[in-house]
């Protein structure tokens, strides 16, 4: 039985070993896997506290700012991190301790006494699979080194980073998504379908044109939609051809940037204008499919 435990821990740790090193190698080959690519000195603005600071003070700055936790630094560097958790704790420690004697004041005690001394600081080098292991540890990690904090990264902030990173993919496909519904609810079904869908992609002389929706970019549904002899069944529902036909165009070039993976990051503005027109996509959809009675 010891031998099979023994052997069993064996495997366990070359599994481990072979983990460890397909991550490294995933984030030597791609810097997106490392925490400094979701997480930069201006992403996140850094408050911070000293260990002789009141708690009555920390806290005010906390709720003032909408923290809900401050790292601790004095002339030696980074010291821990002091959070609403970490003085609930610290409380609730106190209370234990001396049953019906305590009375808190936060304005009598210092952060030192409250705060988390345990709390890590990770390197902008590390990767995001370790930040995800620790904070499922942790309610906060502080990333920078001893003498440099900058930034405080709880879950929330690996959410949002993340979300704004994967949004833009979402919007897009879901663009895509929409645009084919609307054309099987639009075009008439049957031989006719195919002939209508072949005729208007018969320009692609580069490469054979795909005969099925699911395989067709967002280029080849607009152009679908836009044909001549199509349009008239969309018109009801899009208005105005030239004016969508600018607002179509302008999206599909957005959504070639989302998917190959452009450098350049989508501004506020035309990450607005992708959610805008699936949000219309969808309505007019779903007004349609109401009006059917589907």
């Amino acid at each position: 039985m010891s031998s099979e435990r023994d052997a069993l821990n064996v495997v366990d740790q070359y599994i481990d070993e072979i983990q460890d090193e397909y991550i490294d190698e995933i984030v030597e080959q791609n810097p997106f896997h490392l925490v400094g690519s979701l997480f930069t000195s201006d992403s996140i603005s850094v408050s911070s506290v000293t260990p002789e600071v009141s708690l009555e003070d920390a806290l005010n700055l906390m709720l003032e700012n909408g923290y809900s936790q401050l790292p601790v630094i004095d002339s030696d560097g980074y010291r821990g991190l002091v959070s609403l958790r970490s003085i609930c704790q610290c409380l609730r420690d106190l209370t234990i301790s001396q049953p019906g004697t305590v009375k808190f004041n936060p304005g009598d005690m210092r952060v030192s006494e409250a705060m988390d001394t345990s709390v890590p600081l990770i390197s902008p080098d590390d990767n995001i699979y370790d930040l995800l292991k620790d904070l499922d540890r942790y309610e906060a990690l502080v990333m920078g080194d001893k003498k440099n904090v900058q930034a405080v990264i709880t879950s929330f902030d690996l959410v949002h980073r993340l979300w704004t990173i994967a949004g833009p993919y979402i919007l897009a496909q879901e663009i895509e998504l929409a645009t084919r519904q609307i054309i099987r609810h639009l075009l008439p079904e049957g031989p006719e379908f195919a002939k209508r869908i072949h005729h208007s992609l018969s320009y692609r002389k580069d490469r054979a044109h795909p005969d099925k929706l699911e395989e067709m970019d967002l280029s080849d549904l607009t152009t679908i939609v836009l044909d001549r002899s199509n349009w008239p069944f969309f018109e009801n529902m899009f208005g105005n051809k030239a004016l969508f036909k600018s607002r179509f165009e302008e999206v599909a070039k957005l959504r070639n940037r989302v998917m190959h993976h452009n450098n350049r990051a989508l501004t506020a503005n035309e990450y607005d204008l992708l959610l805008r027109f699936r949000d219309l996509l969808l309505d007019k959809l779903r007004v349609r499919i109401d009006n059917n009675g589907e």
